[in-house]
């Protein structure tokens, strides 16, 4: 959806040889990447998950609700136990 539009693109994607591969490009790309590496200082000062993921998807996401689908996603028992383990490994 572009501007509550459906729109058919033809995108080209990257192909990695394992999920975990994937998952560290986009680690770096969320982290590092010109785009969002202002709002993940933000973050990283504040901690506060909506904030960031709000910032994010004004860039990363055509859908105008992302960000509140992936906050819901964030805030389930099993996902936020899991951010919250995350968190203490990196500290």
């Amino acid at each position: 959806m572009i501007n509550g539009q459906s729109v058919m693109q033809d995108l080209e994607f990257a192909d990695y040889d394992s999920l975990a591969d994937s998952c560290a490009d986009f680690a770096w790309l969320i982290t590092h990447g010109s785009p969002y590496a202002a709002a993940w200082k933000g973050y990283q000062q504040n901690h506060a998950l909506s904030i960031f993921l709000t910032a994010v998807a004004r860039v990363y996401a055509t859908d105008p609700h992302y960000a509140q689908l992936v906050l819901t996603i964030a805030n389930q028992g099993n996902v936020k136990g899991a951010i919250e383990r995350a968190k203490a490994v990196t500290a």
